[in-house]
């Protein structure tokens, strides 16, 4: 069963690394052109400012899982250090259970949101894309941060079955796109 849901995780953290890349890539590629055409060309290019916008949303929702998966997110651990190690995995995991807690609290108000008839209609300004879309993106991505923290859960309470199943670990030592 954890095989599985490590491969699941492999998975994830694979297609969202490239989608991430991809996105930024494409953002600064368009916020160059839309800074050439501006200022050299004086025929700025409408759309740019707004594709970088919600590209930059993009990167930031779809990023929370890599960087939660990587152990990326801020923490604040001056209490936790002075904890015996025994204490700690119990308040690690009573951390993991409340982070849980607001992330689907986060999700439920953003699938709220998509429910709203204004949201169903909105779109943007210069392309006409659906914000529908964007807005898809709370819900989706809190459910895939519940279940990194599930495995972050899982990895304090079987530290020895998620080591052998974990040949490699998903964290690179440089960064997210490294």
């Amino acid at each position: 069963m954890l095989n599985v849901l490590i491969m699941i995780d492999r998975f994830l953290i694979k297609v969202l690394k490239a989608l991430v890349g991809f996105l930024m890539f494409g953002m600064m590629c368009i916020l160059f052109l839309g800074t050439f055409f501006r200022y050299v060309i004086n025929r700025p290019i409408f759309w740019a400012d707004e594709v970088a916008i919600y590209s930059l949303v993009c990167v930031v929702f779809l990023g929370g899982y890599l960087v939660l998966r990587h152990g990326k997110m801020i923490k604040v651990t001056i209490v936790v250090d002075l904890l015996p190690k025994a204490v700690v995995k119990i308040v690690t995991i009573l951390a993991n259970v409340l982070t849980i807690g607001f992330i689907s609290l986060f999700g439920y108000q953003g699938l709220m949101m998509t429910q709203q008839r204004v949201v169903l209609i909105q779109r943007t300004v210069a392309l006409r894309i659906p914000m529908l879309i964007f807005y898809v993106l709370i819900p989706t991505m809190a459910a895939l941060m519940i279940y990194g923290q599930i495995l972050e859960i899982l990895a304090i309470v079987f530290p020895d079955k998620f080591k052998q199943l974990q040949s490699s670990p998903p964290a690179p030592q440089e960064g997210i796109l490294t």
